[in-house]
């Protein structure tokens, strides 16, 4: 299994509050790095310029073999990306690819469960960590409509 280090603290990237954010979210949650994200943050001034720079970060990663980091830049290039844009889909698809294939065996072995629970037409995806030690109680982790399922991994894993 790839180790996953667990990040601390919040940085100030991006005079926008909302790009701040967004940044912040993209080293602490997603699998980013400070030392990717702070030098291109001044760059980002609009969603156009948000989607190039984090495609270009995700590029560069994928160059390195950072895999980790391409997967973080990727999804969340896709952010702020408006509906009808050609490559709204395309860096989703890519970025989630290349999560379940680097994070596999995770769910091969078992420490973490994908299920999927029919709701009316649909089927809604589960992530289920198997707790470390006794179980002390249940959380329910939900990211609400602008998170993304992959996102909930890592303070998943966390907490487990």
């Amino acid at each position: 299994m790839h180790e996953i280090t667990f990040k601390r603290g919040i940085y100030k990237l991006n005079s926008q509050p909302n790009f701040d954010f967004q940044l912040n979210r993209v080293i602490m949650w997603d699998g980013g790095r400070l030392e990717d994200s702070e030098p291109i943050a001044s760059k980002i001034t609009d969603s156009t310029t948000w989607k190039k720079v984090l495609i270009e970060l995700g590029d560069i990663a994928m160059r390195e073999k950072r895999i980790e980091n391409a997967i973080a830049y990727y999804i969340m290039s896709e952010f702020f990306m408006y509906d009808g844009d050609e490559d709204k889909q395309k860096y989703y698809r890519k970025a989630t690819s290349l999560f379940y294939e680097y994070y596999a065996s995770y769910f091969t072995s078992g420490a973490v469960e994908k299920i999927e629970v029919p709701y009316e037409d649909v089927a809604l995806p589960i992530m289920h960590g198997k707790p470390e030690g006794v179980p002390k109680d249940i959380i329910l982790l939900h990211g609400g409509n602008d998170s993304y399922f992959e996102e909930l991994f890592f303070p998943m894993l966390y907490l487990t």
